[in-house]
């Protein structure tokens, strides 16, 4: 990491908490508030810049409170819809992220997701119709709707590929609690399964070359509220063992305490691998939220780890089934899918002038593949 990014790290100790910045003698202030923004915390950041830099980050505290008031007023309209329909409903992510947060307002929001339970999946669909919702994208996971300026994603299931955490979500939303986020009640899953959805988001986006600090930032207020040594060894541990989690976590938490000012109070993380602490934080560093600072290489990189890790034919054949719309209408051309998926790369490679390069690519994404391969995310 520049003493950019160190600076950066600093202000989120003591924005977070309270620790005094210890701040690098050469800052870049304008170098600092372009990696706040690119890693999405400026407004969180903020709090601790000294004074007399102060002016240069109000207008992103100023955008982050109307949107997270927009975000939130939009949410709980829908809550009130869903309560009055009898259909059940958690957030993911978002205000349930936020209510960890000593000032909520500071963690940026985008779009609400919420899961309802798969039986009443289409009741909702035609509900969030009914009531003004406009219908934009449809997948296997989610539907995703947009209503007076604010995205709604509705989760037909969290998990993806490679982690299936649903049986535990599906428990959990029936038994959902009640929260209250700046006066604004909600539901949300129960403590340890709404830590599971935070960890698996961090796994998410780590696998697509997409994680920033946003996401480690929601699971390092997590701990810090509800996962100390004792809550850890009494469940946690288990559930993230049982998803082949338990590394990232640790590595994770470990990170969050040596680089984000996380209590040392936390002490179940200690055993960690240093050197890993560090590259996990390197992989962030390189990527930012949802890979705004890698741009196409990063997407580039994502694309050769996976392949390194399922093998080309693998690759090509799961990811050719489904972005395929004719396979999606007539299932016998399964067996060419891989086909297709290869001549659509070429296609990209040549648009890019970057021609067929699948090998180079594998080649470049040793060392992040190493890193991933170490905390058991593949």
């Amino acid at each position: 990491m520049d003493q950019n990014q160190i600076a950066l790290l600093e202000l989120l100790k003591e924005s977070l908490f309270g620790q005094k910045a210890e701040l690098p003698d050469d800052v870049d202030w304008a170098a600092v508030l372009e990696e706040a923004r690119a890693q999405t915390v400026a407004a969180l950041a903020a709090k601790a810049v000294p004074a007399e830099r102060q002016k240069l980050w109000q207008e992103d505290v100023l955008r982050s409170r109307g949107n997270f008031i927009r975000v939130l007023h939009g949410q709980t309209r829908l809550v009130k819809t869903f309560e009055e329909a009898g259909v059940p409903l958690v957030i993911l992510k978002g205000a349930a992220a936020a209510v960890y947060y000593p000032e909520p307002a500071g963690r940026a929001m985008g779009d609400v997701d919420f899961l309802v339970p798969r039986d009443r999946y289409e009741d909702a669909l035609q509900l969030m119709t009914e009531h003004g919702y406009r219908r934009f994208s449809e997948g296997e996971q989610h539907a995703e709707f947009m209503k007076d300026g604010v995205e709604f994603e509705l989760h037909r299931r969290f998990s993806t590929e490679g982690l299936e955490v649903e049986p535990a979500l599906i428990a959990g939303l029936a038994r959902a609690e009640t929260k209250n986020l700046c006066g604004q009640e909600f539901p949300m899953l129960p403590e340890r399964e709404n830590g599971l959805v935070l960890l698996a988001h961090v796994c998410f986006h780590l696998r697509s070359g997409r994680l920033g600090l946003r996401q480690v930032i929601d699971w390092m207020m997590y701990v810090h509220r509800c996962l100390d040594d004792e809550a850890w060894e009494n469940g946690f541990r288990e559930m993230a063992a049982e998803y082949g989690l338990e590394t990232l976590a640790v590595t994770m938490t470990r990170m969050c305490r040596e680089w984000l000012g996380l209590p040392a109070a936390v002490t179940w993380c200690s055993d960690a691998d240093e050197a890993l602490c560090a590259q996990l934080l390197d992989v962030i560093s390189s990527s930012g939220n949802f890979g705004r600072k890698s741009g196409e290489q990063g997407h580039i990189e994502a694309v050769g780890t996976r392949i390194r890790n399922i093998g080309l034919f693998h690759y090509l054949q799961s990811t050719g089934e489904v972005s395929w719309k004719a396979y999606k209408r007539y299932p016998f051309l399964k067996p060419f899918c891989w086909i297709y998926r290869g001549f659509q790369l070429a296609k990209r490679g040549m648009k890019t002038g970057r021609g067929i390069s699948i090998v180079e690519d594998v080649d470049r994404s040793k060392d992040r593949y190493e890193v991933l391969k170490s905390l058991g995310v593949y």
